[in-house]
């Protein structure tokens, strides 16, 4: 009888209902493709991102079953985060190679992360993006110099998303024991369905953590002197409060009520059927390390708007949309455009945002990198 290798992930928050997007999403798709070669084990927080309440329906600090036994989840209070609580826990599922996630957690990367005696990798999720690093600088530079100081990865493998994030590694840890580029694992739905498109109507959404990072006010700023039957729906948690605050009065003082529709959280057995009712997505985000609902639109056939600052770049010359500069001007133009399409042009960019995203992705390869990565 073959015995599978253990992989330990670790990362704060890994729900179990996932969001749409981010490290949660991909972590998960991961273990959905791959728990036939390996036994997972999960260790996480008991809480959401800035909650201070345990997730409703989880049982916390004991091992259970995700999805059947793809894996086994422990979800610890705050009280059981202690470095020689985790310990015990790593010592009690014996791993053969533990996998973190992020760099900014002190419990879920530096307790765990100093594990000793097992491989270590760590995947950066995009947080060492220059972008990403911008919010709360000093905070970060300071962490993050410090951890390299003590020399906390000279026994840590790591891994990227791309080329990009590996330039970006490199800067702040040029002697990097290994890095490896393996691509984020998607979520796919083959389907297109057709929607119609009239020359001056535009339905479009965003699906997303909503944060300074995801530019929700600069879309807003973009629609304020639009003309013509325009709607912008937004999805996703609330991240940071006092920027949704500057962005809902903004709304109110340039009357957009009638323009702009706040739905909350959006579950995410709902994502793609709620895609396919929209044009196009627009997040024009300052970096992503992947973008699952920008990715997931594709595949719909549905294009989208976003920065040069994700991997989904080359949108124009594929048809696919449209890589905006991060101003108002450049967003209100790009929107402009895909207002004023009729039905054919359109069609031309959803046939292309399909074929973009088709070409783009290869889960054969995308699974045959983590095998390798975890062999």
């Amino acid at each position: 009888m073959l015995i599978k290798k253990r992989i330990l992930i670790s990362y704060d928050y890994f729900l179990p209902a996932f969001k749409a997007g981010g490290p949660i999403q991909s972590i998960a798709n991961m273990v959905r493709a791959l728990h036939t070669h390996y036994e997972f084990y999960i260790i996480t927080s008991n809480k959401d991102l800035g909650s201070i309440n345990p997730l409703k329906g989880v049982e916390s600090n004991k091992w259970v079953d995700f999805e059947g036994g793809k894996a086994k989840v422990i979800y610890l209070s705050a009280e059981n985060q202690g470095f020689w609580r985790i310990k015990d826990v790593i010592k009690a599922a014996k791993p053969d190679v533990i996998f973190l996630n992020g760099f900014f957690s002190i419990p879920f990367t530096i307790y765990v992360g100093l594990f000793s005696g097992v491989r270590r990798i760590l995947h950066t999720r995009g947080m060492i993006h220059p972008e990403a690093l911008a919010k709360k600088k000093l905070k970060k530079w300071v962490y993050l110099f410090l951890l390299n100081q003590l020399e906390f990865f000279k026994k840590i493998e790591f891994c990227v998303s791309d080329e990009k994030e590996f330039s970006n590694l490199m800067q702040w840890y040029p002697k990097a024991r290994k890095a490896w580029i393996v691509s984020n694992f998607p979520k796919i739905n083959a389907e297109v369905k057709p929607i119609e498109k009239k020359v001056g109507e535009l339905k479009m959404a965003t699906i997303a953590l909503i944060s300074p990072m995801k530019n929700h006010l600069k879309v807003i700023k973009a629609l304020v002197n639009f003309s013509g039957k325009i709607n912008w729906d937004i999805y996703g948690p609330v991240k940071d409060f006092a920027y949704w605050e500057l962005c809902k009065r903004e709304i109110k003082e340039n009357n957009l009520e009638s323009k702009i529709t706040y739905y909350g959280e959006l579950k995410p057995e709902l994502v793609s059927e709620t895609i396919q009712k929209y044009h196009l997505i627009v997040q024009p985000s300052e970096s992503e390390n992947f973008g699952h609902s920008l990715m997931e639109s594709l595949f719909q056939g549905r294009p989208i708007i976003t920065s040069h600052n994700t991997p989904w770049d080359f949108l124009l010359e594929n048809s696919a949309g449209f890589n905006t500069e991060l101003n108002v001007d450049s967003l209100t133009n790009s929107i402009k455009i895909f207002a004023n399409m009729e039905q054919g042009k359109y069609n031309s960019f959803s046939n292309g945002a399909k074929l973009y995203a088709e070409k783009a992705i290869d889960l054969d390869e995308i699974k045959q990198q983590y095998l390798d990565v975890f062999k």
